[in-house]
């Protein structure tokens, strides 16, 4: 940037001139700050987008287990009681459980399921939505800690900026970062 003392001998339309490319040119230097904050700030939007995503196929996991339990409790109620299932029911519930098939018994009222199977299953059930839960936990805390280890890093770097050169040789750098840590999230 070219300076201009008050003892210039240049006309007033050159220094007018001088100091508006000089203005130019700290407004560049300023517009590329801005633009590599928003580069920061969208890498960080779509860890935070990609956490969300996680978040919600876990929770519907979830869903489907609960689901699933609460209808095992009740079919293990109805057993309890002495009541039989009907066809159609036990139909329903070799389709979504196989396993089931093979513990089936006809009774004079309708059906039943042998052993402890139905117990089995729903054990097995509560330790997926437990896992879920513990999974998306997990998942939260890895990618909030990555969003914060990029904004120390961010922090870090513009403090250490003095100068305009430096700014756009760090701006240089930041992009080469995240480009690259782009690419290798994209594979």
């Amino acid at each position: 940037m070219l300076a201009i003392s008050p003892t210039s001998k240049e006309s007033p339309a050159i220094a007018a001139a001088i100091v508006t490319v000089a203005a130019v040119e700290a407004q560049k230097e300023t517009d590329a700050l801005a633009g590599i904050n928003g580069k920061a700030s969208g890498t960080i939007e779509e860890l935070t987008e990609k956490l969300v995503e996680q978040t919600k196929a876990l929770r519907e996991s979830v869903q489907v287990s609960i689901s699933s339990v609460s209808e095992l409790n009740q079919v293990t109620y109805t057993l309890s009681k002495g009541q039989s299932l009907s066809a159609s029911a036990v139909a329903d519930l070799i389709l979504k459980y196989p396993e089931l098939a093979a513990q089936i018994r006809k009774t004079t009222d309708g059906w039943i399921f042998e052993g402890q199977i139905l117990e089995k299953i729903r054990q097995a059930k509560l330790k997926k939505a437990i896992d879920d839960l513990k999974a998306e936990g997990d998942s939260t805390r890895a990618v909030a800690m990555e969003s914060l280890k990029r904004i120390q890093f961010y922090g870090q770097e513009f403090q250490s900026i003095t100068t305009f050169a430096e700014a756009r040789d760090k701006i240089k750098d930041i992009e080469k970062e995240i480009t690259e840590e782009q690419k290798k999230n994209a594979s």
